[in-house]
């Protein structure tokens, strides 16, 4: 007679290994590739920014009001606290937590103490016999009591988030929103690639949403955490109008003579990508329009923008929240199935944000499990 398990996992990226860690070797995760975490390990440039030590979170989440019972459980506190029992102490660094070794892998690994892991299982099917949930690997069959779909969104592909798990979902009954990149850079057309590696604070304006935040120019586009939080608004090209500085433009004829990219308060390199030859002209000699072609250049630059799928670190979109208890995060319609992470149709900012709801996602969804095995519920 085949093993049951009591909870199967799948997926082994964060909100998997939080799930694991919590429930130990009594539960089993499937990984689909060699190794767990990739692109975990990939976050905060390497060191990954686990956490965030802000308090206020609201304005950071799309669908905060599903997110909320999570993360007032088990927020940044508690993941930081968590962290500390496994020996993962904390650096802060622009209110973004990150381990104080620098190193993703430490945090990776730390989760992985002790978990019971089958790599190289791909999950490609699930249906129910009874009580129980039958997984149908590319190898065999598994059979559990409770099973967690942790397995992401459909970024990042070699990292093993393809998708898959919205399959799964579906065929289990359950409603899949639109998904979109999120978290990811952006291109721009006209480029800035005259400015290309050039970092500043600017404001992003997309309809009537406006990010505010650090972005850095790249050869079509930009990047940076306002370009990333702005991600998600976008699919395909559209408009997008960006406020470089709010420089009062009226003061330069008025000011000493010099030329006009020595006048402003930006690189000289993004003067010649906004203004071209403008940029060498005297400020004594500047016209009227030449003056409002400034301001606009400084204050409100029109772009067409697109989300970059390649670079998305998170997906926009995913399990619809409304089929989702937000307190357990169990299935409405198949009891005993849960949810954590970004296979939820829930959307953090860069800085933290995204991992911090997966880790409490995953937190939620084991406490529950934890509960009813121990005969609680």
């Amino acid at each position: 007679m085949s093993r049951v398990y009591s909870t199967i996992i799948v997926g082994g990226g964060a909100s998997g290994l939080m799930a694991a860690s919590l429930l130990g070797s009594e539960a089993l995760l499937l990984e689909r590739g060699e190794e767990c975490g990739k692109k975990l390990l990939l976050t905060g440039g390497g060191r990954c920014n686990y956490t965030t030590a802000l308090e206020e979170l609201e304005s950071h989440y799309r669908g905060y009001r599903f997110a909320s019972p999570s993360l007032l459980s088990f927020g940044p506190k508690g993941v930081i606290s968590h962290f500390r029992s496994l020996s993962i102490e904390p650096f802060v660094e622009k209110n973004k937590i990150f381990p104080l070794n620098g190193d993703a892998r430490m945090v990776r690994d730390a989760l992985l103490r002790g978990c019971n892991v089958k790599y190289g299982a791909k999950a490609i099917e699930v249906e129910r016999e009874g009580d129980l949930f039958l997984i149908h690997t590319d190898k065999e069959i598994l059979k559990s009591r409770f099973l967690i779909l942790a397995a992401g969104g459909n970024s990042y592909p070699h990292t093993g988030s393809d998708g898959s798990g919205y399959s799964i979902a579906q065929k289990l009954g359950h409603r899949i929103t639109p998904l979109s990149p999120a978290l990811s850079p952006l291109a721009l057309r006209p480029s800035l690639s005259e400015a290309e590696g050039i970092s500043l604070p600017v404001a992003l304006k997309i309809g009537k949403k406006a990010i505010e935040g650090d972005i850095v120019i790249t050869r079509n586009g930009i990047s940076g955490p306002a370009a990333e939080n702005a991600s998600y608004l976008l699919g395909d090209w559209a408009k997008i109008s960006i406020e470089f500085s709010s420089f009062d433009v009226s003061a330069l004829k008025s000011g000493p003579r010099m030329a006009l990219k020595n006048a402003l308060p930006i690189p000289d390199r993004l003067s010649y990508a906004l203004l071209d030859k403008l940029a060498d002209k005297w400020t004594s000699d500047l016209r009227r329009e030449e003056i409002f072609r400034i301001k606009e250049a400084l204050s409100r630059a029109q772009f067409e923008a697109r989300a970059i799928k390649s670079g998305a670190m998170s997906t926009h979109g995913g399990v619809d929240a409304r089929d989702v208890n937000r307190v357990t995060m169990e299935s409405r319609l198949r009891e005993n199935l849960f949810f954590a992470g970004d296979i939820l149709d829930v959307d953090g900012d860069c800085g933290g944000f995204s991992l911090t709801f997966a880790f409490s996602s995953a937190y939620s969804a084991a406490m529950e499990i934890k509960h009813r095995l121990n005969g609680k519920r």
